[in-house]
């Protein structure tokens, strides 16, 4: 399982226009890669990654 969040921190140029969501924006996105043990936050205006420690994110139910 992978989870990914996008986040509009204010110039979100990234969209989801391709499923017909156009008014959905982003400019960065967490990672989550629970089997990995993996957590990156990736800066989509400046394509920069960040790894944090798997402990910075927990995921509870379902």
């Amino acid at each position: 399982m992978l989870y990914v969040w996008g986040l509009n921190r204010g110039k979100g140029t990234a969209g989801f226009a391709a499923i017909g969501a156009t008014n959905v924006l982003f400019d960065s996105v967490v990672i989550v890669n629970p089997r990995a043990g993996t957590v990156t936050l990736r800066d989509l205006i400046s394509g920069t990654g960040t790894t944090l420690p798997a402990s910075a994110i927990k995921i509870s139910g379902n």
